[in-house]
């Protein structure tokens, strides 16, 4: 368990990209006891412009999920064997705003994002913020090796410029 569940939310994305929820971003990053790696993941509008994978306010609609949930992807009871196009169904199912509010064209997203899942397979996860730092110039990755390499940053959001202050969400 761990790994292999966060890549597949990872596919996840990527297969709603491809249905045409291409405004559909992610938020990854690392719990504060530095443990658990975690996403969110909202639409492009909700994703500050000066970092493209960092939301610009918590409380807008997105879906989480988290390393420490293992196969209970979003909380959900019924997805512990599901594939990536299974959970991309149920994702737009059971969270339907979040979906909604993606769809539509980001072209340079996507191409990010593909490129993003090319250099972290097949056993990293991207990581945009942790509690002790922000990287600003791209981002990190979490392995199981303690390997760490650099991914570009996204580009940017649809939000405000500068996000607010937020607190971690909880693991």
């Amino acid at each position: 368990m761990g790994i292999p569940e966060c890549r597949k939310v990872l596919a996840m994305v990527g297969e709603l990209h491809a249905r045409g929820y291409e405004l559909l971003r992610i938020m990854p990053g690392m719990s504060p006891s530095g443990v658990y790696w975690r996403t969110a993941i909202t639409a492009a509008k909700h994703i500050t412009r000066e970092n493209g994978a960092r939301m610009d306010d918590l409380e807008a609609p997105a879906a989480y999920y988290s390393i420490a949930a293992e196969d209970q992807f979003f909380g959900w009871d019924d997805a512990d064997d599901a594939g990536a196009v299974r959970l991309a169904d149920l994702f737009v199912a059971r969270c339907a705003e979040v979906a909604e509010e993606a769809r539509g064209s980001d072209p340079a997203y996507v191409e990010w994002y593909r490129d993003m899942l090319a250099r972290t397979d097949p056993d990293h996860l991207p990581v945009a913020y942790t509690d002790s730092s922000i990287p600003d110039d791209g981002l990190r990755t979490f392995s199981e090796d303690g390997r760490d390499i650099t991914v570009p940053l996204p580009p940017p959001g649809l939000g405000r410029l500068r996000a607010r202050e937020f607190d971690s969400y909880d693991e």
